[in-house]
């Protein structure tokens, strides 16, 4: 029993030291990772991504912004309280007859001290007795100067709107379409960025692969110049040959240059948009049509039937402007509702409550800053519609020219591909005819040069049609969330 029950902490401490082990072996391995595939890469630019965390926040903020305008037809309810101490005679009176507890003596005035009563009778006789209105000679001035006075007020009211003229309803809306037309923007902010990043990705691919294919042309030409004994400068034709071998290979050292600082770039943008990668970090081995016809696909049957999200999120901010155009309208139209409001008088004398209820009517008349403002909005969302329109035809006219290229690039890739088997060939046959003297240097360069040509052409036709295919890709309406592959 003592043997087991020692043995059950002891096969949990190997248990979690084993997986702590292999979490840590994953790690390390996940750390030391040269080759990158198109997804992971995504998959990291999309996490540390400023532009789209920006506009989720955006998207939040105008949601936000719904609900709040949602909440229009809702009354609000309002509190207000204060304590003072005044000596002015009208806070002071009302303060007092707020309490309900005015006196006679809060309406005295020194004009009391001056009535006729307090010095004649009824029968115009002057008083011989002393009697009660002689008490007005003495009268205080407590009306005008009723001293200092502390006095406490509380209101609590409600205002509930049943008719606004439609404003609050249009700005309602209005938020609703902007919240979409965020949603459209959305959209195309990650398709947009999925393609920069894939041009980026396929440009590494292309520049890793043309640095091998320069490194073996120039390997050859080396060999070529090494071997070489006929180009003096008293055998023109050989001196010639030998000039053309080594500006060819001087043309090849700086296309190897070039594109090295090319590749260098562009993996150091990855790598800065997809942090963190390791430096020396590779992309997968793929040829560009391959790689773009599975990280670029598009269903060239669908699209163009429907808007792009650009267009989309356009033709949104246009039916935006219109509803803040109706709101603008509303301005002008009367405002209907009801309210009512308690108040709480407090001070030395009492404490005591009143209330006001009833319905009111506004209507704006005339106002400086709001004339001419219908007109402008309605000028705005005519605006916004004709850009709609206008985004609309360019994007079928661009659709037309993209899917074209395509066609045209993906053939021409291919044929450049069958070329370069050609022309592999055709520089292996003619080394050989070089070596056993059937051609001269001088045609030796000419082939190697069209060899050149040909790497350089492809290399720019697989550029140009990783562009064709990220513009397709951002006419469609495709959730290109990273992928496992």
């Amino acid at each position: 029993m003592e043997n087991t029950a020692f043995k059950k902490p002891l096969v949990l401490v190997i248990f979690s030291l084993i997986i702590s082990l292999n979490s840590i072996h994953s790690q390390e391995k996940e750390k030391n990772k040269e080759s990158y595939s198109f997804q992971e890469v995504w998959r990291l630019t999309q996490k540390n991504s400023p532009a789209q965390k920006a506009i989720l926040y955006e998207e939040k903020a105008i949601e936000t912004g719904r609900n709040k305008a949602s909440r229009h037809w809702l009354p609000s309810v309002y509190l207000n309280g204060r304590s003072f101490v005044t000596n002015d005679p009208g806070s002071v009176f009302f303060s007092n007859l707020g309490q309900r507890s005015v006196k006679e003596s809060d309406f005295a005035t020194k004009s009391m001290r001056e009535r006729t009563s307090n010095f004649i009778d009824l029968n115009n006789n002057p008083y011989t007795n002393i009697n009660t209105n002689n008490i007005n000679l003495l009268a205080p001035d407590t009306l005008n100067n009723p001293g200092t006075g502390t006095f406490h007020r509380g209101t609590v009211g409600l205002d509930l709107p049943i008719y606004e003229g439609g404003a609050k309803s249009e700005i309602t809306k209005a938020q609703e379409k902007a919240l979409k037309a965020k949603g459209h923007e959305k959209q195309f902010t990650i398709l947009n960025e999925y393609g920069k990043t894939a041009i980026n990705y396929g440009e590494f691919m292309i520049t890793e692969d043309l640095e091998k294919v320069l490194k073996n042309l120039k390997k050859s030409v080396d060999t070529i110049l090494r071997g070489y004994q006929v180009g003096g400068a008293s055998n023109p034709v050989g001196y010639s040959g030998l000039l053309g071998l080594k500006t060819l290979r001087n043309r090849v050292n700086g296309l190897i240059e070039e594109n090295r600082s090319r590749r260098d770039g562009v993996r150091e943008v990855i790598a800065l948009n997809a942090d963190p990668l390791p430096q020396n970090w590779k992309p997968e081995k793929r040829s560009i049509v391959a790689f773009a016809n599975q990280n670029l696909q598009v269903n060239k049957q669908s699209i163009g039937k429907d808007s792009s999200s650009y267009t989309k999120a356009m033709v949104a901010s246009a039916e935006v402007s219109e509803s803040q155009a109706n709101a603008e309208k509303a301005k002008f139209l009367p405002k209907v509702g009801v309210f009512t409001e308690g108040n709480l008088y407090g001070g030395n004398r009492s404490t005591a409550t009143s209330y006001s209820a009833g319905f009111y009517v506004q209507m704006n008349l005339f106002s400086p800053s709001d004339y001419g403002s219908l007109e402008e909005a309605k000028m705005k969302s005519s605006a916004d519609r004709a850009r709609a329109e206008e985004a609309k035809r360019n994007e079928e006219s661009q659709l037309t020219i993209l899917l074209k290229a395509s066609e045209s690039l993906e053939k021409n890739i291919k044929l450049m591909e069958e070329s370069s088997d050609l022309m592999n060939k055709q520089v292996g046959t003619s080394q050989k005819l070089f070596r056993n003297g059937s051609i001269n240097a001088l045609q030796m360069t000419e082939v190697l040069s069209r060899r050149v040509d040909l790497i350089i052409a492809k290399a720019n036709a697989e550029r140009e049609y990783l562009k064709v295919r990220a513009g397709l890709l951002s006419f469609s309406n495709q959730n290109v969330g990273a992928k496992n592959e």
